[in-house]
């Protein structure tokens, strides 16, 4: 596919509160939609530099820096500015101390793609502060008066990231991801259990139509871009020869189909293989398995 498409939109900000932020994990507030978005800005303020060594360029490294982060909205309400910014509310009235102190927060947006796909993306950890506020008469002609928000943006603790991002187009994205972005938080759901599958032929079956298209279902999505030839493999136990097919995976990602090219040879064993390279939206990999059976 080409790339016939770019960003022309951002919506549905939420922020989060960060609740911890340790070596052995981070846990966020429930996110909060923040309506009226007009613009969303991050710079990583990205270095790299290369070291000269023996007349000619040996080393280059890179790294990224304090992470600008500005919000430009249609309003800033007073729930908001008393969440984002530390102050205190009370009766209705919002008071600014000078010793308030901003507390650590996660931001989450969706921005919107030219050909319809979306982007989602979450920054982990960064504080806001106040920034400068203009308040003009109003005249002949009407002017919007924005609040902007400016804040930086670290590293987390717990694992060094900063940043994650998907999009619709990605050929491992599921719909899920997408819709349970903002309530999964920024690190999503935490899954450390591998996924399992069942085979169909199963283990050991023998009178299997010579025209079968072997199937893998797992009990959760994989990652779409490893059902591939490599990863899935049907043998023929007799010989050891590799049987050509095609390789699907369903919407959901569960289900992999190998699709032999030809039908398989009648009376004879087959083998089909499941690497354990293949894994699960969360990275956690399968612990791969085999099944053997036999054509009629």
């Amino acid at each position: 596919m080409g790339k016939e498409r770019a960003i022309i939109g951002v919506d549905n900000v939420h922020y989060a509160l960060l609740s911890t932020d340790t070596i052995s994990g981070a846990t966020w507030q429930a996110a909060v939609a923040m309506p009226g978005i007009t613009e969303v800005s991050i710079n990583p303020n990205g270095a790299i530099s290369t070291l000269f060594a023996d007349n000619g360029p040996s080393v280059v490294a890179n790294s990224i820096g304090e992470v600008d982060v500005s919000l430009k909205l249609a309003d800033l309400t007073p729930v908001e500015r008393t969440a984002l910014l530390g102050y205190t509310r009370i009766g209705g009235v919002t008071r600014y101390r000078g010793d308030d102190v901003s507390p650590y927060v996660a931001i989450g947006f969706r921005a919107k793609l030219s050909d319809g796909s979306s982007g989602y993306i979450w920054l982990h950890k960064g504080r806001f502060a106040e920034g400068q506020e203009t308040f003009t008469t109003q005249g002949g002609n009407i002017e919007f008066q924005l609040p902007t928000i400016a804040g930086k943006f670290t590293v987390l603790s717990f694992n060094g990231e900063y940043k994650r991002t998907t999009r619709t187009d990605d050929p491992d994205y599921v719909a899920a991801t997408g819709t349970n972005w903002f309530t999964n938080g920024p690190l999503g759901t935490t899954d450390t259990t591998p996924p399992t599958a069942t085979f169909s032929p199963v283990n050991g079956v023998t009178g299997v139509a010579v025209a079968t298209a072997p199937t893998v279902t797992f009990n959760e999505a994989i990652e779409r871009s490893l059902a591939t030839n490599g990863n899935f493999v049907l043998t023929n136990a007799t010989t050891g020869a590799i049987i050509s097919t095609t390789v699907t995976i369903n919407t959901a990602g569960t289900v992999v189909t190998i699709t032999p090219s030809a039908n398989l040879a009648a009376a004879t064993p087959f083998i089909l293989s499941v690497s354990n390279n293949v894994r699960n939206l969360a990275g956690i990999a399968y612990a791969g398995g085999t099944s053997r059976f036999t054509t009629i």
